[in-house]
């Protein structure tokens, strides 16, 4: 849960960040240089040798254009510093000696804040007690040489063990913590008499670490394999989100800050994850056994854009895979399958067969739209002609993620060897496919508003940008609707034009206070880092061509209901109104058209 800006009077933050110079701060933190009216420095979040991470000196903002992370004074001390928002803010009032206000008290925010920080303790007390009890355990000691697991891993993934039911609760009573919020943060749990016990009693215990190295759950592993659950993992709380959380992406994220990251590995198991990092694959990472969420990929993305799926090779890991694929494609990661055959897990390869045979797994870690025709093949008797017409439909489906046929024409040649089909043949299908079958129609237009979405959003990018940074070519007639459907940047623009209406300087550094930090996605740092200096002399023609792109999608939306409306409508003097109506809009599109956005 986020407890971020909207706790703190706006006023105050203003008058902190005007306090509070960017480019000192920054500088304290890493080398900086001028270059015209801007500073540049190699950007402190990831690896880097040439500068990419820019400063704004007016704004008091900054901008990193290798790693795309954006933000203000508050942003980067959260970042470079690991703390919360209001922690941040205690910092930086404290260095320029300004007292602090009293936080807003219609959420709570003090009395929520003294919580998560509680918890947050209590998970780490427990974290210790149960690593100081690991090797009280003969059993726990044992299942981890047999899974040839060294003191280093032990120590370097805090792994611990649950001694029995009343243990922690003890030992957490006795440091002062009350029985509520050991219920609430997920460690202990009540019986039907009433006795509070430990959820993961007898268990071999994994910490569950947050993006800021912060214990914040648990992944217990039953070792007996007498329980029902092979793993129990810590459930929801104020500061454990489970379809955000990922085992080792504190350590990923922490080694993106001292080396370029070339992709991550995304593993079933914590297991699997340890046993990566002892053979040297220093970016593997796992779910806690969940199936990846949008979330996941989102933060996953913030580190790399290439992912290697490397899950169990049983028909639940291919499933799992295939469910993973979209909703990473959707992040704008590449991703590849490392296929592991015979039902094994990375653990036992390595173990079997040696870290250079899952180097060599790795190394030729399928192309995933490949996977995913091979996955569809094994669903289908491709001896059956029936079936084979049925398989060689589902490919073409797959191959509709593609926008040209020199994309799709890569995997001709996988379909007919797969099919026995020849690829002529398969060629030919295809293409009439994707032009003449009444079924892709769909499909197609699918792919055509893609494809003009990308100009779109680029459109929409330029002239927020125009308008957040004061250009004098950017005016936009009243009422103009710039078409925006994420919400981020619908608030962005509401408060910009909000700003215009009032004749009021906007502030860019301001615009973060918009948003918790949890709530600034890749949108908003594209539109803050936008170089509008590139375009150079040809800024205002652009923003033209932007605004004309604008006025041709809102006459697009209106044609498709009035054609929508047309077909549906049964009275022929409606059908004339409307039919009138749509050849007025074809009239305004090549006006428009014309026009150049004028």
């Amino acid at each position: 849960m986020s407890i971020g800006r909207r706790a703190v009077p706006p006023e105050f933050l203003q008058q902190l960040r005007d306090r509070v110079d960017i480019v000192p701060l920054v500088s304290s933190y890493a080398e900086v240089i001028r270059r015209g009216r801007t500073y540049w420095a190699c950007c402190p979040f990831h690896h880097e040798k040439t500068p990419s991470f820019c400063i704004y000196d007016e704004e008091q903002s900054f901008h990193c254009y290798g790693c795309g992370v954006s933000g203000d004074v508050f942003t980067f001390i959260m970042k470079i510093e690991n703390l919360d928002f209001l922690d941040a803010v205690q910092l930086l009032a404290k260095r320029v000696g300004l007292p602090l206000p009293e936080y807003k008290s219609d959420v709570d925010v003090v009395a929520l804040k003294k919580k998560r920080d509680r918890f947050l303790s209590l998970l780490n007390d427990a974290n210790e007690h149960y690593k100081s009890n690991l090797i009280k355990s003969e059993k726990a000691v044992e299942y981890l040489k047999k899974r040839e697991l060294t003191e280093k891993e032990v120590d370097e993934f805090e792994i611990g063990y649950s001694l029995g039911w009343e243990d922690v609760v003890k030992y957490l009573r006795n440091k002062g913590y009350s029985d509520e919020d050991m219920l609430e943060v997920g460690i202990a749990r009540k019986n039907e008499t009433g006795i509070l016990y430990d959820f993961f009693a007898f268990r071999l215990m994994f910490p569950l670490l947050n993006k800021f190295g912060d214990c914040v759950g648990f992944s217990g592993r039953d070792l007996d394999g007498t329980s029902p659950a092979k793993y129990k993992n810590s459930t929801q709380s104020i500061v454990f989100d489970k379809s955000s959380t990922i085992f080792a992406f504190n350590k990923v994220k922490k080694l993106s800050m001292s080396q370029k990251i070339e992709y991550v590995i995304l593993c079933e198991g914590q297991i699997d994850v340890i046993a990566m990092h002892k053979a040297g694959f220093q970016t593997a990472m796992a779910c806690l056994g969940t199936a990846l969420t949008e979330m996941h990929a989102k933060e996953i993305s913030r580190v790399c854009k290439k992912v290697i799926l490397c899950l169990d090779g049983d028909s639940a890991g291919v499933n799992a895979t295939l469910k993973a694929l979209p909703i990473l494609r959707l992040q704008g990661i590449e991703v590849k399958v490392a296929s592991i055959t015979g039902g094994k897990d990375p653990d036992e390869v390595i173990k079997v067969c040696g870290k250079e045979k899952m180097q060599e797994i790795i190394e030729n870690a399928m192309d995933s739209v490949e996977f995913e025709i091979r996955a569809l093949a094994k669903q289908y008797n491709l001896n059956d002609i029936a079936d084979r017409t049925k398989f060689i439909s589902g490919a073409f489906k797959i191959l509709s993620v593609f926008k040209t046929y020199s994309e799709k024409e890569i995997y001709v040649p996988i379909i007919s060897s797969l099919s026995n089909i020849s690829s002529t043949v398969i060629r030919s299908d295809l293409n009439k496919n994707s032009t003449y079958s009444v079924q892709n129609i769909e499909s197609t237009q699918k792919k055509e508003d893609t494809y003009s979405l990308d100009a779109l959003i680029k459109s929409q990018q330029f002239i927020l940008a125009s308008l957040i940074y004061g250009k004098d070519f950017a005016k936009l007639e009243e009422g103009f609707d710039l078409c925006l459907k994420n919400p981020s940047l619908i608030k962005i623009y509401e408060f910009v034009m909000e700003k215009k209406a009032k004749n009021e300087k906007i502030n860019v550094a301001s615009i973060f206070d918009l948003f918790d930090e949890d709530d600034i996605d890749e949108s908003v740092n594209d539109i803050i880092g936008f170089n509008i200096d590139a375009f150079g002399d040809s800024a205002e023609k652009h923003f033209k061509k932007c605004v004309q792109k604008i006025k041709l999608k809102q006459l697009d939306i209106e044609q498709e209901l009035a054609l929508k409306a047309l077909k549906e409508e049964k009275d022929a003097n409606k059908q004339s109104e409307l039919l009138k109506k749509i050849n007025e809009i074809i009239i305004k599109r090549n006006n428009v058209n014309k026009s150049g956005g004028d």
